[in-house]
């Protein structure tokens, strides 16, 4: 018997549901054989899920693919992400690093490559609001009780078969903040960085914030606290200005439902109390105050790769250094022209990043892309009011924000098909929504 339509619909629902709820976990191949090795893309679970998912999507004939040409916003977002794609991939051609090491250029292309294709299979067969509310649900219960044990114990908990790393303040090259000669852990759950933690955590925030319900019970602002609290313990500065902006955007947009954007309001107030009155001196540490020389070390770091990108882009304009080829760029700017003993890193900022590889036409496709997403996501927040258009919009202008200041929305096979599949999710979950409120009008 023939499978129907509907049912390879679901089939592929599935497969990007359980995809989205494996992408927080640092999981890798331990001790593979090449290709599979440390910085390989194919490396990481993640990455393997992301192409399962986008295989199930052919091998069942791509359900909904010409629906992305019916629509002129979501048909001119389909093109400027693929023209992106393509334009990374020929920067292989010229990449900075092309002779010694041809695989880096490979390797940030596939990585571009399988996050794009996995957006425009969310596009295609996006899952049910309802499903999605329960993985940043779960996320946010497990993220909150992982971080807040690690902070409390300031130390590992014991979950390294879940991918969680080995964390001592005492040891060098642990994220922590310093102040009156205390190291103290920050918040690092099942990833490698506090920051992409934070990252992941505030996605959760804004997918389950409690303005949608009408009366959320009273263990659903518990939670959500929780997870703001934790949120705080991350200490990325980068994520608390990204929460903020999605936050903003979505009380803004309920402005009509007072009591309940005013509970949120004196929730984050009595939160942001307690928190300061609690950690005062590593919050002053962490906005520079006392001349801490963790927090001072990271910030000439930080401008100094600035600079170096903007060299980058000075001496390669139109076609950048390569996709990938940046951290390459300055290790090797920075042992010729200064005498600093740190190795090249990635620019904190992606704009800058991606100028910097794919140059001007590079980052012209990039604001092609993500801009024509955005407005094909408002054009439908406008026709429903089901939130679901205007969280997307909020979770892909939260890691904008934080992408002005931090990498890895734009270089993490775990990140980017995040990014990219919420803006892609913005439309198609609320395009959805309008059609089915259309067909429900049409046959009540």
């Amino acid at each position: 018997m023939p499978m129907t339509y509907t049912r390879r619909v679901i089939i592929v629902q599935t497969s990007v549901a359980l995809t989205l709820g494996l992408l927080p976990l640092w999981l890798k191949f331990s001790g593979a054989l090449p290709p599979f090795t440390a910085t390989y893309v194919l490396g990481f679970v993640a990455a393997l899920c992301i192409v399962g998912s986008v295989g199930v999507w052919l091998l069942l004939g791509a359900p909904n693919a010409r629906a992305l040409w019916r629509d002129s916003p979501r048909a001119l977002w389909t093109l400027s992400l693929l023209a992106f794609v393509s334009w990374a991939w020929l920067s292989q051609f010229w990449a900075y690093e092309r002779t010694a090491n041809a695989g880096v250029a490979q390797n940030a292309a596939l990585t571009l490559a399988i996050s794009a294709a996995f957006a425009l299979v969310c596009a295609c067969c996006p899952p049910p609001p309802r499903v999605l509310w329960g993985i940043a649900g779960a996320w946010l219960l497990l993220n909150s009780v992982i971080g807040g044990a690690q902070v409390a114990l300031q130390g590992s908990i014991g979950l390294s078969a879940l991918s969680e790393f080995a964390l001592d303040p005492a040891r060098s090259g642990t994220s922590v903040i310093a102040a009156e000669g205390v190291r103290w852990l920050r918040a690092y759950g099942l990833l490698p960085h506090p920051n992409i933690f934070a990252g992941f955590l505030l996605v959760s925030l804004l997918v389950t914030l409690p303005v949608w319900r009408e009366r959320a019970p009273l263990w659903h602002d518990a939670l959500w606290g929780a997870g703001v609290w934790v949120l705080g313990l991350t200490f990325s500065r980068g994520a608390w200005l990204g929460f903020s902006a999605g936050l903003g955007l979505l009380l803004w947009a309920n402005r009509a439902r007072k009591r309940q954007v005013l509970r949120i309001f004196g929730l984050l107030l009595c939160l942001g109390l307690a928190f300061f009155a609690a950690y005062r001196p590593l919050l002053l540490a962490r906005a520079g105050i006392g001349q801490e020389a963790t927090e001072q070390q990271s910030i000439a770091e930080r401008a100094l790769l600035n600079h170096i990108a903007s060299r980058a882009i000075t001496a390669h304009p139109l076609q950048g250094v390569g996709a990938g080829n940046f951290a390459w760029y300055a290790h090797r700017t920075i042992r010729q022209h200064t005498t600093y003993r740190i190795r090249g890193k990635e620019v904190h900022n992606v704009p800058l990043l991606v100028t910097s590889e794919l140059g001007i036409i590079g980052l012209c496709l990039f604001i092609a892309m993500m801009g024509s997403g955005m407005w094909s996501a408002w054009r439908v927040a406008k026709q429903t009011p089901h939130p679901a258009p205007r969280v997307g919009i909020a979770v892909v202008l939260a890691w904008g924000i934080v992408g002005m200041v931090d990498h890895y929305p734009y270089t993490l096979v775990m990140c980017l098909p995040l990014w990219w599949g919420a803006l892609a999710l913005a439309s198609s979950v609320g395009l959805a929504q309008v059609q089915a409120a259309q067909t429900h009008n049409l046959h009540p």
